[in-house]
């Protein structure tokens, strides 16, 4: 079962698979990446942890999910966007 990692969240899938709500990955900084993709994903990553207020979790290999309700499209857009893919915007 997947929790959403944001505090006081109480979406997992167990309960909430059939209703439309789909989990993100919060970014991973991957050892075998080139330096400048590791920088980029580092980036990334302390942006979603700063927004969950996680930053104690910054080099946990824990996966954390947080779940559509958390963007304000209720999506995490790919391509170019993607970058700029941070829960609450």
């Amino acid at each position: 079962m997947v929790r959403c990692a944001v505090p006081g969240c109480s979406m997992h899938t167990e309960v909430n698979y059939l209703d439309g709500i789909a989990f993100f990955a919060v970014p991973i900084v991957r050892k075998n990446a080139t330096p400048c993709l590791q920088r980029r994903c580092q980036r990334r990553r302390s942006l979603w942890l700063a927004k969950l207020g996680k930053m104690d979790q910054m080099h946990s290999e824990k996966p954390l999910k947080v779940c559509s309700r958390h963007f304000i499209s209720g999506k995490c857009l790919f391509g170019v966007e993607r970058k700029m893919c941070v829960p609450g915007e």
